[in-house]
């Protein structure tokens, strides 16, 4: 650490000083533009009062004009809210580097190119530009190169600083010709958690770097172990592709995919503090929300739990209905299942029969779109419909003629019965393409239990909850699957990229869903088969989700999140855990046990962390838990998938708390919860959830 030179103070005052600049320009636009707008609302309300003397493509001349003001107008806003933010710490590196046959240049690098268009400028190069590879990259020696869009350009790095800034003062520079310093990150990572993910562009690790780079036309998995930065890699990495692709692609065409409302929380923050506009979360409850019935879906969590409880037969059903065996039967079941049509008939002749349909619709448009096999079903009834009417003209005649009043004309008041006619032809079409998914459902479960005796009552299982109007969490996979299979499930075409986090969540058949809903996107998936919930119904082989994205994988090999003392005890607990861990020293992970359990954990709360978590193994107990403590303590209980995250103490059972991080945590053990070997994995995901301090506090028997 040095003190900070004179010419840096300097440097950053004329970093303001534009800053400032630029921000007068964009207000003053934003005014302008205001003003423009009301000038001609007020034109158009004064020339046209009556709405009578414009035009329709005035109008729209008008309404379009206004429209690109008030666009125009927001941006400007937005960026000048964004310079405001930023102005406090406008960079936080610089990179001396030396280009051959070039004098040496000054690379200042933070969230947001500053370029002075005027004077040809550049005071500040965005984080995701080519030149920040120089920052991020630990280069053998100080030999080193960056990929311009010109080529790539080679030198040498004479230096590297980095900066700290507190209440918009420098408060250190640090210089490392090698690498992002560990003091640095040692800083960053001491820090208090927050109720939302934090951006790390000034403590990127080259391998963190490596993946937030990689090729923006390839699928790429990340995998890594808890608190490796995967979550803020994937994130960061959006941000990355939207920068390198600023002309092809938009926040818009960006899905983020997660399980929860409280995750999507934690990170809806990210995107909008790296510069960029937010994206779209998605999850499966929203594709749900199409299965026909009014029936309550039990969410994943409730499955999960039901599978960690050991509640009879909810793991065994759980497996068969996930498994390869029975997705395979089942793709084959529907594909020869034929979809029931009823003849059409008209004037007690068959116009044409429910077979015929069947026969079309198996031929031509299986597995089209629902929409396409609809209207080739249309098109087959309307030429049956337009011969019926042709080879029975006389008898339709004598129909209409009897059926219209004197004044109407019989051939026009015809061509009005064979319109209604194929109305009412599509109608019925329709109704009966829409066939039930759950009764398609329960014939495969029937006819597979009946072959195979491992899933006796399965089918028996299903019925009773259809009856209950329930359906569990892998039930509502499978007939959202079934849909897929039928073109039921609407594919999104327009979505180009999908970020997918907590992937080992999720079954090798959701994972085929999402591939399925979108077709043309690129996708990144963050993975680590050492949290998947329920293993057994999970996908923790990274060589399943190479294969479903036809992905490549690149592997974080360090842990950031958690001191040494309790990295090294979550750790231990897998046994086979070979990642490394940052060095960063704190207080030994607590294990207290007591037969009332009340007491401590006031007491723990009543410490100075800035974010703290109750997490229990189950959703029942956290309920409690909370009962006990809403009294006389400020807590909040996560207990639904679609709270959203406050910050607050939280009190969490287990399968809520993935991908979250805090302060402290405190792990309520009721005597065997979390201990035990077969316990080991939801000890291990619990402890990580800590930053600083781990607490576990078991309850003795009485």
């Amino acid at each position: 650490m040095k003190k900070v030179e004179q010419a840096e103070l300097d440097y950053l005052k004329k970093v303001r000083d534009f800053i400032d600049r630029e921000i007068e320009s964009l207000d003053n636009m934003r005014r302008e533009l205001e003003d423009k707008i009301i000038s001609e609302g007020k034109k158009f309300a004064m020339d046209d009062p009556y709405l009578s003397v414009y035009g329709g493509t005035a109008l729209t001349d008008l309404q379009y004009s206004i429209e690109r003001k008030i666009s125009r107008c927001e941006t400007a806003k937005s960026e000048a809210y964004y310079l405001k933010k930023i102005k406090s710490h406008p960079y936080f590196a610089r990179v001396d580097f030396k280009e051959e046959g070039y004098d040496e240049d000054k690379f200042y690098i933070g969230l947001k190119s500053l370029f002075d268009d005027k004077e040809s400028e550049p005071y500040v190069y965005d984080w995701r530009a080519p030149v920040a590879a120089l920052f991020y990259e630990d280069f053998d020696d100080s030999e080193a190169w960056y990929d311009a869009p010109s080529g790539r350009i080679e030198g040498e790095i004479l230096k590297k600083r980095q900066y700290k800034f507190e209440n918009g003062e420098i408060v250190y520079c640090f210089d490392s010709t090698l690498k992002i310093d560990d003091y640095v990150l040692q800083q960053a990572l001491s820090e208090g958690s927050t109720d939302r993910l934090k951006v790390i562009v000034s403590s990127i690790q080259k391998e963190q770097n490596r993946a937030i780079r990689f090729g923006s036309d390839k699928n790429l998995i990340i995998s890594g172990p808890a608190g490796s930065g995967k979550t803020s890699v994937g994130f960061h990495r959006i941000a990355y592709l939207l920068y390198r692709n600023r002309n092809s692609l938009s926040s818009a065409e960006i899905v983020m995919f997660t399980g929860s409302d409280i995750f999507a929380s934690y990170v809806s923050d990210i995107i909008p503090e790296l510069g960029e506009a937010p994206i779209a979360d998605f999850n499966f409850y929203l594709l749900t929300d199409k299965i026909e019935g009014d029936y309550k879906i039990l969410d994943y969590y409730h499955s999960a739990e039901a599978v960690i409880n050991n509640e009879p037969d909810a793991r065994r059903f759980a497996e068969v209905k996930y498994s390869d065996t029975f997705i395979n039967f089942l793709t084959n079941y529907i594909k020869k299942l034929p979809i029931e049509f009823s003849d059409f008939c008209l004037y007690g002749d068959t116009v044409f029969s429910g077979r015929m349909m069947s026969e079309h619709l198996k031929k031509k448009v299986k597995y089209s779109t629902f929409t396409e096999q609809l209207e080739s079903l249309s098109s087959s009834a309307n030429e049956r419909i337009e011969q019926y009417f042709s080879e029975n003209y006389q008898k339709i005649y004598e129909i209409a003629d009897a059926q219209s009043s004197i004044l109407d004309d019989t051939g026009e008041y015809i061509e009005s019965m064979k319109k209604e006619i194929k109305q009412r032809a599509k109608a019925q079409l329709e109704t009966e393409l829409a066939a039930d998914n759950t009764k398609m459902l329960l014939g495969a479960y029937e006819q597979f239990e009946s072959k195979n005796k491992y899933a006796s009552g399965i089918s028996a299982d299903f019925k009773k909850k259809l009856n209950g109007k329930i359906l569990t969490f892998e039930d509502s996979m499978l007939i959202l699957y079934i849909r897929c299979l039928l073109g039921r499930v609407e594919q999104k075409s327009d979505v180009r990229h999908v970020l997918i986090d907590e992937a080992q969540d999720f079954s090798p058949l959701q994972h085929k869903i999402i591939r399925f809903i979108y077709p043309r996107a690129n996708f990144t998936v963050l993975t680590d088969s050492n949290q998947a919930i329920v293993p057994s119904l999970n996908t923790t082989d990274i060589g399943t989700l190479e294969s479903i994205y036809s992905a490549e994988t690149l592997t974080l090999h360090k842990s950031y999140r958690s001191t040494v003392q309790i990295s090294e005890f979550a750790k231990n607990l897998l046994g086979s855990a070979d990642y490394e861990v940052f060095e960063r020293n704190g207080a030994e992970p607590e294990i207290i046990e007591t037969d009332d359990i009340y007491p401590l954990i006031k007491s723990e709360l009543e410490t100075d962390d800035e974010t703290v978590c109750i997490i229990t193994k189950t959703t029942a107990q956290a309920r409690e838990i909370y009962n006990r403590l809403i009294e006389s303590t400020d807590v909040e209980l996560y207990d639904d998938k679609g709270k959203i995250f406050s910050g607050k103490a939280a009190v969490m059972p287990l399968v809520y708390t993935k991908g979250l991080e805090f302060d402290k945590v405190i792990i309520c053990d009721g005597g065997d919860d979390f201990f035990g070997e077969k316990n080991k994995p939801y000890l291990y995901m619990a402890a990580t959830r800590a930053l600083h301090n781990l607490t576990i506090i078991k309850r003795l028997p009485h």
